[in-house]
């Protein structure tokens, strides 16, 4: 053992200690070991080495590399006595404080040696001298002590109490403070410190309140928050603080900055409950008088919350053992209280002042206070502030301020309320019992006075939109309102849903949200009081182009419906009398003949409002849409029945519109989108069986008037084997057709989604297709360059919609851009662009975006391709990834001088004529404005300082646009100059956020 213990000395090998720790036993073992007795040489020569600086440092990592079990209870006397002599001396007291912050660990240490431990260390140790690391040893053997011998200590009684206070007095470490919290913790919870009380008190309260700021890339991760919740603990551990740290507490409310208030105000909602009514009552003027402060007059939304939570602590505090002067009262409201709501309601007397809102505040935060046994404050605080804003509201002189009136009642109302759940027809708001019947209670005897005076505020313009959101929350209430309650606010209500916005002073959203709110209560008012004249604005034919009054009414009509047939009775009626008016859009035009001429059918120039009129009812091109009918209902049962009522209704006027002649309103593509949209919603939501069912009955034409459309979906059944033969010949048919010119693009689309589904689901049946297209197809159409490119483009698109996209994209991706570095600048370049392009554009962004470094310069290149929809799909695909590309590192920071120049020459008439390359008008139109919107987007993403020198030329490039031929450039142009003006003008958030309020709230 002496031979480890010199060689450790010269060398400090850690394989030393490993080989003094395999070997502990026998040190100790007091049978004949190393420290067998004190005449041994072995101990003579052991105490000897030992007795050194290094000795002691040795044998404490000895120690605490040693299992806790070796140790018994002779040989951890024996070390705490060594340890303890070792204490005496400056040299050796830090190895010593080491080893003992590890020996105290061990079960095998002896309530005995507890007190002669402590009786050293509070005799020895002096703290101020000491660095960090050693004083953390003390603190942690303390707690490890408090943790398995708290009786030993509590036996020491003044003595280990007094002489910690004096060993915690002064620290500042963070490090420490966060172990010393938890001492002082337990200390002041388990302990009687009456006679030193004020010795805690100093070496707890005065590090509040934390100021600590950790330093740059601090490894010990302490952090300010760390300690607030270690301290504050300790300030709440025991009334006998109560007396001293109330002062403290107003004192630093009064004169800290908002961080510190937010800090006293938290501390004194834990505090107060602990230190008692006697002590919040003798401090109850001063804590109410700097409450009110914070709350009348706040400094912030968030401080003003601190204060507001500290106020029902201070409250709940003083009703848990009220002080009433007059016994013979009622109600047992603290005389204090009484004085706190006093003040609250004189605010409220003038309803006009900003303070009449934080008294309102007041008021209804002692209502989360009321299922605590003072439930007399809360019928207190209801009754009297009801009553003055009714008395305010009827008197001649306070007209003006009736808006002010009715926006405090709505408060109140809303804190009477449980919080918004955003109810559905089938999920209601859910509250407890004893919940639903207090805040009926509550609001009983001034029910009639305040549905009475909000239905007097919708008379007037001035207060009608404060009315609306005072009803909206009286409905919420629970039990507060009747059925028939619900039906004469219907009934007042209800005459201004058909008013223009102008005549109805802008209250057309919050009538429609309160009469949606009742239509999941009460859905029988809304159905016999407001749909029949909604549905009866909507015309049977199509105003004519010029009719903008006409068309403005049914869309108000429609957006209302939308909004209000949420219930599923109320949708029920809503989706049949849509059908209806899409059946009658689409019958011919009567006429007196008996053979009516063709001339009878819509011509080009009644067809487009026809179709804008029939698209505004599957789908709408903002969120009025029955397609967002399916959208709230598309989780519960009530959706699964229009698989066989509204979908082959819908397919009826789809299949009829492409067989006959005179009925052409459907071939409109925008309204196919919209009935595949509702399609795809509907089966979604709908069981396996339905769906297999569904699928069945429309290939055989079941349904009525849909045998038109039973060849159409024959071919894709499968379920029917006998098809599974001329599925390959089918295949290569539906290929063939989208090579023709004839095909348009959205049958191309609609083509390539069957065939992937068909390829997919039927792969071990089409080997003679698959085999086709491997060997013969890509040669003959793909690598053919007597092809033209646009009929080659289309092919590579269809291949992409057939193979799997991610492993497709790892194949030819890389091969893509390896070819791209050996053929800049030669005709082959141009290929590569064209396959990257119409590859990217056929896969979803999240398989290639990873690789956008890699791929801008690229994509960048590709914008100077004379093809206008390979410019479009290349913008389209920078648009879609500008998001996931906005961090400062990333390749849209790195070009955005080049992305900003070349969507400038791309918004450029000039550059991108309407006349240019025998191309349709359309898509150069299109080209400019997919460039103007991408514009618009950088400054949004990319940062100020990076943007800022480009933007002179980018207003002044934009300005040029605003003479573009074409209205749909102009709007973007005016769009991309607004965000260009504003966002790369200010250099911060908060300058931008301060703007934007000005300019639309003035």
């Amino acid at each position: 053992m002496e031979r480890h213990l010199r060689s450790w000395f010269a060398s400090e090998k850690a394989v030393e200690i490993e080989y003094v720790v395999s070997d502990f036993g026998r040190v100790f073992d007091f049978g004949g070991g190393y420290l067998a007795h004190e005449r041994s040489m072995d101990f003579k020569s052991w105490s000897a080495l030992t007795h050194t600086v290094p000795g002691v440092q040795f044998l404490s990592l000895v120690v605490e590399g040693c299992p806790k079990e070796k140790l018994n209870r002779q040989a951890v006397h024996v070390l705490v006595t060594f340890y303890c002599t070792k204490l005496e001396d400056t040299e050796t007291i830090t190895p010593a404080l080491r080893g003992l912050s590890h020996l105290v660990k061990s079960p095998a240490v002896a309530s005995s040696d507890i007190p002669n431990l402590l009786n050293a260390i509070f005799t020895h140790v002096k703290m101020r001298v000491l660095v960090q690391s050693t004083r953390f040893f003390v603190f942690n053997t303390i707690n490890t002590l408090l943790k398995s011998h708290l009786d030993d200590l509590k036996a020491m009684g003044d003595q280990f109490v007094s002489g910690y206070a004096t060993l915690a007095s002064g620290e500042k470490d963070p490090r420490n403070l966060t172990v010393a919290f938890a001492i002082a913790r337990v200390i002041l919870t388990e302990f009687d410190i009456s006679k030193h009380v004020e010795d805690y008190f100093d070496i707890t309260f005065c590090y509040f309140p934390i100021t600590f700021r950790p330093p740059p890339n601090d490894p010990y991760g302490i952090s300010a928050d760390d300690l607030k919740s270690s301290l504050l603990p300790c300030l709440s551990a025991t009334p006998a603080f109560g007396r001293l740290g109330v002062p403290l507490f107003l004192e630093k409310l009064t004169a800290g900055s908002p961080v510190t208030k937010r800090d006293t105000l938290r501390a004194m909602s834990l505090c107060l409950p602990v230190y008692g009514p006697s002590v919040a009552r003798e401090f109850g003027p001063k804590i109410w008088s700097a409450l009110k402060l914070e709350i009348f007059q706040p400094v912030d939304a968030a401080t003003d919350k601190a204060a507001l939570d500290t106020l029902q602590a201070f409250v709940r505090v003083l009703q848990s053992s009220p002080v009433v002067a007059d016994e013979g009262q009622p109600d047992s409201m603290d005389n204090f209280v009484r004085t706190v709501c006093g003040d609250c309601l004189d605010a409220i007397g003038e309803p006009e002042k900003p303070q009449a809102k934080a008294g309102m505040k007041i008021l209804c935060s002692f209502l989360s206070i009321a299922h605590t046994g003072v439930e007399n404050l809360s019928s207190y605080a209801i009754a009297q502030a009801t009553e003055k804003l009714v008395t305010i509201f009827h008197d001649p002189m306070e007209v003006s301020n009736r808006p002010s009136v009715i926006a405090l009642l709505t408060d109140l109302l809303n804190s009477l309320a449980p919080p918004e759940d955003l109810p559905t027809p089938d999920k209601r708001v859910v509250t407890a019992s004893s919940s639903t019947s207090f805040s009926q209670d509550l609001l009983t005897p001034s029910k009639d006075a305040v549905l009475g005076l909000l239905t007097v505020g919708l008379k007037a313009p001035s207060t009608r939109v404060q009315s609306l959101h005072g009803l909206a929350a009286l409905i919420r209430v629970p039990s507060a309102v009747t059925k028939d309650e619900l039906g004469y606010i219907v009934l007042e209500v209800s005459e201004f849903v058909g008013k223009e916005p102008d005549e109805a002073e802008d209250s057309t959203s919050d009538v429609l949200s309160l009469l949606s709110s009742i239509a999941i209560l009460a859905p029988q008012h809304l159905a016999t009081q407001v749909l029949p004249p909604l549905f009866l604005a909507l015309p049977d034919r199509a105003p004519p182009r010029d009719a903008h009054s006409q068309r403005a009414a049914y869309w108000c009509a429609l957006s209302a419906l939308s909004q209000l047939c949420t219930h599923p009775e109320l949708f029920e009626t809503f989706v049949i009398r849509l059908t209806t008016k899409l059946d009658l859009l689409c019958s011919p035009l009567p006429s007196a003949s008996a053979n009516p001429p063709s001339t009878d059918a819509l011509d080009a120039e009644e067809m487009e409002p026809a179709a804008a009129y029939a698209h505004c009812y599957p789908d709408c091109p903002r969120e009025y849409t029955i397609g967002e009918g399916f959208l709230n209902h598309v989780l519960t049962q009530d959706v699964r029945k229009y698989i066989n009522t509204l979908l082959p209704h819908l397919f009826r006027l789809c299949i009829e519109a492409a067989v006959v002649n005179d009925q052409r309103i459907f071939t409109d593509i925008r309204l196919l989108h919209a009935v595949a949209r509702i399609t795809t919603l509907v089966v979604e939501a709908s069981p396996t069986t339905s769906q297999n069912e569904f699928s069945r009955r429309l290939g055989r034409g079941e349904y009525p008037s849909t045998q038109h459309g039973a060849t159409l979906c024959s071919c894709s059944r499968p379920d029917e084997k006998r098809y599974a033969s001329r599925l390959s010949g089918r295949l290569a048919d539906l290929v063939t057709w989208c090579s023709y010119n004839s095909c348009t693009a959205s049958q191309r689309e609609a083509a390539s989604h069957i065939l992937a589904s068909l390829v997919n689901k039927h792969a071990d049946d089409i080997a003679d297709f698959l085999s086709y297209q491997l060997n013969d197809y890509w040669s003959k159409v793909v690598y053919n360059r007597t092809i033209p490119a646009s009929d080659r483009r289309n092919a590579v698109a269809l291949w992409v919609s057939i193979l799997y996209a991610q492993k497709y994209l790892d194949a030819v991706l890389p091969r893509i851009l390896e070819a791209t570095q050996t053929v800049t600048g030669s005709s082959r370049e141009t290929a590569y662009l064209v396959a990257l392009a119409s590859v990217l554009n056929a896969v979803p962004k999240a398989l290639y975006l990873s690789q956008m470094t890699k791929l801008m310069p690229l994509l960048i290149r590709g914008l100077d391709l004379e093809d206008p929809a390979l410019r479009v799909d290349i913008i389209n695909i920078l648009t879609n990834t500008v998001d996931a590309a906005s961090d400062e590192k990333s390749s849209l920071t790195t070009y955005a001088s080049t992305l900003v120049l070349v969507m400038l020459k791309n918004s450029m008439v000039a550059d991108m004529p309407d006349s240019r390359w025998n191309t349709p008008v359309i898509g150069l139109q299109r080209v400019r404005i997919a460039a103007l919107k991408y514009l618009a987007l950088l400054p949004g993403v990319i940062r100020y300082d990076v943007l800022h020198p480009y933007k002179a030329q980018v207003l002044k490039e934009l300005g040029k646009v605003l003479d573009d031929p074409r209205r749909a450039v102009r709007k973007e142009a005016v769009d991309a100059r607004t965000k260009w003006q504003v966002h790369v003008n200010f250099s911060s958030s908060h300058e931008l956020t301060s703007y934007l309020r000005y300019k639309y709230t003035g």
